[in-house]
């Protein structure tokens, strides 16, 4: 059974996530807050939120992972944003899970 969206359909980037986020981030931009938790207060900047993501990527790409595999995401249900972007470089598909605990 289908279920449609209410919303308007959402454009891509050609370029991918992992480029479409950080590609064009100059030096100046490094230390602009990316992302904010709402529950702790604490920020996550563009610089070290792209060191996650390729640190990330790269664990993966050892284990194996490359391009079109999928790449399943069991974490606790914990405000910490971004680690799901790191099968982005490698063009993999994340399914992030998110556990209770």
């Amino acid at each position: 059974m289908r279920f449609p969206s209410p919303h308007a359909d959402v454009e891509l980037p050609e370029s991918g996530l992992h480029a479409y986020l950080f590609a064009g981030l100059g030096p100046a931009d490094l230390d602009r807050v990316a992302l904010v938790s709402v529950e702790s207060g604490g920020a996550l900047t563009y610089g070290l939120s792209r060191t996650r993501v390729d640190g990330f990527a790269a664990e993966l790409a050892a284990r194996g992972a490359g391009p079109g595999d999928t790449v399943a995401l069991l974490c606790p249900n914990l405000p910490a944003p971004g680690t799901w972007q790191g099968s982005t470089p490698l063009d993999a598909c994340t399914s992030s899970t998110a556990s209770r605990s």
